[in-house]
């Protein structure tokens, strides 16, 4: 993870001094794509809704747990003034219910990729 961060920090500022406004990284691009559900549980962070409330990772990074890339982009984005959008691998908690129709995985998370963007 930390020689990816130095690989974006590079990035970033390079993007920054070119001149561009937005920098977006593809779809798995932060992670890789050969992971099976288990194998790519120490990527995934719990990223919260934005319609539900408003968080900025860089100058809140104590309000939630195990969000360290979610830090690390929103604070590069401040830092090289630009918008980053980046995939990551998302872990949503959900309800494990006794009963067998129910969509909750047996493991009690959902696992998404959701794109994040900061500024």
């Amino acid at each position: 993870r930390h020689c990816r961060s130095l690989c974006l920090q590079k990035l970033l500022k390079q993007a920054s001094k070119l001149g561009a406004q937005i920098l977006v990284f593809p779809e798995d691009g932060l992670q890789g794509f050969n992971f099976t559900r288990s194998s790519i549980s120490s990527y995934l962070e719990t990223i919260p809704d934005p319609q539900q409330e408003s968080w900025n990772p860089c100058t809140e990074p104590g309000r939630y747990n195990t969000t360290e890339v979610l830090q690390r982009l929103s604070c590069m984005a401040r830092r090289y003034n630009l918008y980053l959008v980046a995939n990551m691998a998302d872990l949503q908690p959900c309800p494990l219910q006794s009963a067998p129709s129910s969509s909750c995985p047996a493991d009690g998370r959902w696992q998404f990729n959701t794109d994040v963007a900061f500024r």
